[in-house]
């Protein structure tokens, strides 16, 4: 389930798709990490996953998941804009994974 509120901070705030987190960008090959959109689906599918007809239990089964992004596919959001979207996340979560690496700001360190 995917809870109410997701954002992308990669795009300003009045862009139309700033509340659309859903994967982007997409290249062959599709299930290779440069280029594509696709690390936050399969990440909350180990968080999530419901275990269903005996299929895989994840670590917190049907919870609900607060979609943000802050990448597209290789390109990583302004500074600013990850201390946003931390700053989002916490108060709207219970729990943060940040299974990304990058630079480190001042902003983003107060956010974390």
């Amino acid at each position: 389930r995917i809870a109410a509120g997701g954002r992308d901070f990669f795009v300003p705030d009045e862009h139309p798709e700033h509340t659309n987190p859903r994967p982007k960008l997409f290249r062959f090959p599709f299930d290779q990490m440069s280029g594509n959109d696709i690390h936050g689906t399969p990440c909350a599918g180990v968080i999530a996953a419901a275990g269903v007809n005996r299929g895989a239990v994840g670590i917190a089964p049907r919870c609900k998941i607060l979609p943000i992004k802050i990448f597209h596919a290789d390109d990583f959001a302004s500074d600013e804009r990850v201390a946003d979207a931390i700053r989002y996340s916490a108060a709207n979560a219970d729990i943060l994974s940040c299974s990304w690496a990058g630079g480190s700001s001042p902003d983003i360190e107060l956010a974390l």
